[in-house]
Order: C-alpha cells, then sequence, then structure tokens
C-alpha cells in the first residue's frame, strides 16, 4: 500500500520558495485559504506519481522563478522511496530531470524511466483513480 510521507515543493505553481507538506498515515485532509497552494500540492502529487498533468510544464513553474521542484516521499509495502522532478526555464522553454531514488538515496531510475519503473511499484490506475476526487 502506497503511504505518502512529504512533499517539498519549490516555486511549484502558486508557491513562492520552499513549502514542506508531512503527511500522517491513514486520512489526510489539506485544508487552508484560496490561493495558498492546496491545488499546487495535489497537481504535484498526481504529476510525480502518474506523470499526469494538464497544458505544459511551463504552467507549473511559478511566474516569477525560473527554477522549480517538486519531491515525494513515500513508502510502499515498507520501502522507503523518493521521487523528484526538476523544471528550468530556459531560451526555448521549461526543461525537466525526474528522478527516483531509493531509500538510501541510490538513483533507481531517470527521466520517463522513473515513471516505468514506478509502474512497477505501484498500479498507477490505482493511483490515478485515488486522485478524482481531489478538488
Amino acid at each position: 500500500m502506497l503511504q505518502i510521507n512529504k512533499v517539498e515543493l519549490t516555486n511549484f505553481g502558486i508557491i513562492q520558495g520552499t513549502n514542506e507538506f508531512l503527511f500522517d498515515e491513514g486520512l489526510n485532509i489539506i485544508q487552508a485559504e484560496n490561493g495558498k497552494g492546496k491545488s499546487s500540492l495535489v497537481q504535484s502529487i498526481e504529476m510525480l506519481l502518474t506523470n499526469s498533468y494538464e497544458g505544459s510544464y511551463e504552467d507549473y513553474l511559478n511566474d516569477k522563478s525560473d527554477k522549480g521542484n517538486a519531491t515525494l516521499w513515500f513508502t510502499v509495502d515498507s520501502k522507503k522511496y523518493c521521487i523528484s522532478l526538476s523544471l528550468k526555464r530556459g531560451k526555448s522553454g521549461v526543461t525537466t530531470e525526474r528522478v527516483l531514488y531509493d531509500s538510501e538515496e541510490k538513483e533507481l531510475a531517470l527521466g520517463e524511466e522513473a515513471i516505468t519503473y514506478l509502474d512497477t511499484i505501484i498500479d498507477p490506475t490505482l493511483t490515478r483513480y485515488s486522485l478524482i476526487a481531489k478538488q
């Protein structure tokens, strides 16, 4: 079973700077005023776990920054993992780098291979259905 432990967002969506979100085991309720980053948080989780997103990566990089990052720490069947997505704005648009690590910060997969590897760890269909009721 997938347990999200922590998400760290830097210049992602509406979030400027770095914000860390800690999750407890079981149900977590995210509540805040409008414009505080709830949607950015949920979108980052969906993007990191399923590679599903609307628009382009440009839409997820904060307008006031040229670099951003979304990192998710999670546990599956007592094994700990981390997946990170870096965004960088350049002359030709936004480039990305996705990396999946194990609990010892050993790189398991890079780029699209990280998504393929992730699909062997968690059921992508179940994850997508779990995120349907996101808002």
